[in-house]
Order: structure tokens, then C-alpha cells, then sequence
């Protein structure tokens, strides 16, 4: 990633979450299957070779153990961004989507 790639080219995504045991305990990153990406091959990436994302919180204060923690589970489906297009190797994740029965007039 450079300098330059920040802020520039923002490509947005949908992701699964697939793992929240961080190896990193404290640093709040879950571990995403990013679709059309990771499952874009014949065969989709292994879960142990899918990219950690970094969690962006709500405005608390997030700073030696204060703060709000990750709340994602296994198979929450997330919106966010790659803070390094051009590599995508670092997904940041903005939120999750609401994952509830379709609405009685769905079927209208």
C-alpha cells in the first residue's frame, strides 16, 4: 500500500463473517470470507487463509482495554471497505446488515 492509494479507488464489499477467536486477543478483528472475491475461483479460499478484518466501532472511547467490543458471531454478513485497494490484503468493516425473515409483503 502507498501513500498515494489511500483515499482513492474505494471499492466497498459484502463479507461473512467466518471466525471471531482472534489471534490477537483484544484488537478486535473478525475473520471474513469477502464475497466475489474469496469465492470467486473454482475452489473457494480455505477459512484459515482468509484475511482478519479490523472493526470500526461507534464513537466511544476504544484505547488500552476501554471502550466497545466486537459483537460479531459466525456467519453475520458485514459491509466495508479495503483500506489498500490495489492489494486487498486489509478489509476494514464498517457494519453488519440486519439479517431477519423478509417482510409479510415480500411475497406481493
Amino acid at each position: 500500500m502507498t501513500q498515494s492509494s489511500l483515499g482513492t479507488n474505494m471499492e466497498m464489499f459484502v463479507a461473512e463473517v467466518r471466525d471471531i477467536r482472534d489471534p490477537n486477543p483484544g484488537s478486535g478483528k473478525v475473520k471474513l470470507m469477502i464475497h466475489g472475491h474469496h469465492n470467486a475461483g473454482p475452489e473457494p479460499i480455505k477459512d484459515e487463509d482468509l484475511p482478519w478484518g479490523h472493526c470500526i466501532l461507534n464513537n466511544s472511547p476504544s484505547l488500552n482495554g476501554i471502550g466497545t467490543t466486537v459483537n460479531y458471531l459466525p456467519g453475520s454478513t458485514v459491509v466495508g471497505f479495503w483500506l489498500d485497494p490495489e492489494t486487498k490484503k486489509i478489509p476494514i468493516i464498517l457494519g453488519s446488515m440486519h439479517r431477519a425473515a423478509l417482510p409479510d409483503y415480500a411475497d406481493e
